[in-house]
């Protein structure tokens, strides 16, 4: 079978050494060019993390082959708010509130559609009869830590 390049035929890797660094294998026999460097078509890498109960080493062992894991942010983890109905700038402050007051651990507050001026519903133009001062309304949003 034709040698699959390893980086693509607009990158070539011109030594042995940066071919073998970057993961892929080096034939000396090829002329110097993008197939001199390339990937072995079929193969598959396996590895076996034995930590037995250590799952913290299993892991810091696992992130050394795969990069780090991204930690969400905490606003997607935790309560979303969103109800269909045409609210208004007074409405969302009373929702919002009313939420706070009973305790409730609200993270994110989703406006849902009808925030839009009608009847486009496309674009981010704001129905200003139902918000008038959705900028100051955002940023009271924000200030209580929702998204």
């Amino acid at each position: 079978p034709k040698p699959t390049p390893c980086f693509g035929a607009n990158w070539n890797l011109q030594n042995q050494t940066a071919c073998e660094s970057a993961g892929c294998c080096w034939d000396p026999k090829l002329p110097i060019s993008n197939i001199s460097c390339y990937q072995r078509s079929g193969n598959i890498d396996w590895y076996f993390l034995g930590h037995g109960s250590n799952y913290r080493e299993a892991l810091s062992d696992f992130t050394k082959i795969s990069g780090k894991i991204p930690i969400p942010r905490r606003h997607v983890l935790g309560i979303c708010w969103s109800r269909w109905g045409n609210y208004n700038q007074t409405q969302t402050y009373g929702q919002v509130l009313s939420l706070e007051n009973q305790g409730f651990p609200l993270d994110t507050y989703i406006f849902d559609m009808n925030w839009h001026l009608k009847p486009h519903w496309t674009g981010y133009t704001w129905d200003e009869s139902l918000y008038p001062d959705h900028v100051f309304l955002l940023r009271w949003l924000h200030d209580r830590g929702l998204f």
